[in-house]
């Protein structure tokens, strides 16, 4: 089977949330995009921030696993204009240096 077979076999399923049927294609639509996640990443940024300042090292560690899981999803939704080098050791050794040793 090639892969043009393959692809056509998958646009031809449909996958049931209980409630309704889509198709891959319905579910591409309904994808984040920049518009909805950047804003995100903005606010959980500051509240990384705060937290951080405030030594609350479990919030700060836990704004920041959501601040990199909505880059993981901008490099796996395939945004044309993120590249996917930017989730990487960079912003982790940046960041959790910064925590106690017990808090990270």
């Amino acid at each position: 089977m090639d892969d043009k077979e393959h692809e056509e076999k998958i646009r031809a399923m449909s996958f049931s949330s209980g409630k309704n049927t889509m198709s891959i294609d319905d579910m591409a639509t309904i994808q984040p995009g920049l518009a909805r996640i950047m804003p995100e990443i903005g606010a959980r940024t500051w509240k990384l921030f705060y937290a951080a300042k405030l030594q609350n090292w479990p919030m700060a560690k836990f704004q920041y696993k959501e601040i990199i899981g909505l880059f993981e999803l901008l490099v796996v939704h395939g945004s044309s204009l993120l590249p996917g080098s930017c989730v990487g050791p960079g912003l982790h050794s940046e960041v959790v240096p910064a925590a106690p040793q017990g808090d990270r």
